[in-house]
């Protein structure tokens, strides 16, 4: 497998991403594209790139949006606490931090339910026709 290789205005346009908070344009900018240069001309072939920043951006912000999950338990008459609970849920679920859901099941005399034989009704050849 061979290593890609970046242009130094594509190294600097990842580099910047984080920086710019995502923006695209200044990103571009930072990293001395002409404002000729289009969007797709850059992130065309930069998409699996953008995709790992974006990832570690989520990653990155975990932290923070666990505690402001708990800051919501402390304050739960804040305004905001609902957007807030959302945006927090959909970081933590997309960087794979899930509650746990728990099934328990129980029996009380443990005893065995035993159903009947199936019948299978095979025709013979004259209820064929």
């Amino acid at each position: 497998m061979s290593v890609k290789e970046y242009t130094d205005k594509q190294r600097a346009f990842l580099a910047a991403l984080p920086t710019t908070k995502g923006n695209i344009r200044e990103s571009m900018d930072q990293a001395g594209y002409s404002k000729a240069t289009t969007v797709t001309e850059v992130v065309s072939g930069l998409k699996d790139e953008i995709i790992e920043i974006t990832k570690d951006m989520l990653v990155i912000n975990g932290p923070f949006a666990a505690m402001s999950l708990v800051e919501v338990l402390m304050n739960p008459a804040e305004v905001g606490t609902n957007q807030k609970l959302m945006a927090v849920k959909e970081i933590l679920d997309r960087i794979g931090v899930i509650k746990e859901d728990k099934m328990t099941i129980s029996t009380d005399g443990g005893g065995l339910f035993i159903l009947p034989a199936k019948v299978i009704n095979i025709p013979d050849d004259s209820e064929i026709n």
